[in-house]
């Protein structure tokens, strides 16, 4: 561990309404700023002046963008977690387990707002909502944070960290944003991603190199999807006939016909074309 100033700043007031006494200076809280040192881990010697920090047990953190130099950082306490133990603190039948109990769900409660004011899990009652694993925020952040990214997180990633933590991961949040970026950018689908995700799981890699060794790039060339969607009709006449007779369901007949022979054919754009070539 290494040692860093942490300033705790609380309530400048002991009293709610320190102006109806006599002298508002009797009301004021000798603790509203503690200078202590703090043993952190090594990591934070090197915390960057301005950026945020989450302490656990204790609330979140901003290194003095003033104060703060290379090596030497001083973090402010800007958010403390709830208090909510205090109120049981002050029953007599209060236990050392009970204060821990509502220390601990306090510190989900603080630690979900955060989650939710990223986006990276559903509005749910902190009673029913799941934790994230240490490192999640980080992680997707690394990831760019996009739709893509949160979504392939949530969807599959999830069940992985279930049994083994983030850190054990062959790869880390860029190359996972990279992989998102691939779905977004519609050069594979959802589908395709979590393919190349399970090898990633296995032994991590680049998600493009696994991509085109999978053969699973999406085939974007329009000349060559126009000339299978001619094809398919001109095999298929009766359905071709028929779904220009109104039945409108055999599209999806004649579309599977064309994604059989254009392997890894990006969907819409096939459809799309299809379309255009049965008008």
């Amino acid at each position: 561990a290494v040692d860093v100033e942490v300033r705790l700043y609380d309530r400048l007031f002991t009293a709610e309404r320190p102006d109806e006494g006599d002298d508002f200076r009797q009301s004021l809280n000798p603790k509203s700023l503690e200078r202590v040192v703090a043993k952190l881990e090594p990591s934070l010697a090197e915390a960057a002046p301005g950026t945020w920090w989450q302490l656990e047990r204790q609330g979140y953190f901003f290194a003095d963008p003033v104060d703060s130099l290379p090596g030497r950082p001083v973090l402010n306490r800007t958010v403390g977690l709830r208090d909510s133990w205090a109120k049981i603190a002050q029953k007599p039948e209060a236990t050392e387990a009970g204060r821990l109990a509502a220390e601990k769900k306090a510190q989900r409660d603080a630690h979900k707002a955060r989650q939710r004011e990223l986006n990276l899990v559903e509005a749910k009652p902190a009673e029913t909502a799941d934790i994230l694993p240490p490192g999640s925020e980080e992680f997707l952040e690394a990831a760019g944070a996009s739709e893509a990214a949160r979504n392939l997180f949530r969807t599959e990633l999830l069940r992985e960290l279930k049994t083994r933590p983030l850190a054990d991961l062959p790869f880390g949040g860029s190359e996972f944003g990279e992989l998102a970026k691939l779905v977004d950018g519609g050069e594979i689908t959802a589908t395709a991603a979590k393919k190349v995700l399970a090898t990633m799981l296995e032994r991590g890699g680049d998600p493009g190199a696994i991509v085109d060794s999978l053969g699973l790039r999406q085939v974007r060339d329009e000349s060559a999807l126009k000339a299978v969607a001619l094809a398919v009709i001109a095999d298929y006449p009766d359905q071709v006939a028929a779904y220009r007779g109104g039945k409108v369901a055999l599209l999806g007949f004649l579309l599977g016909q064309l994604m059989k022979r254009s392997a890894g054919a990006d969907p819409q754009l096939a459809k799309k074309l299809l379309e255009a070539a049965l008008a």
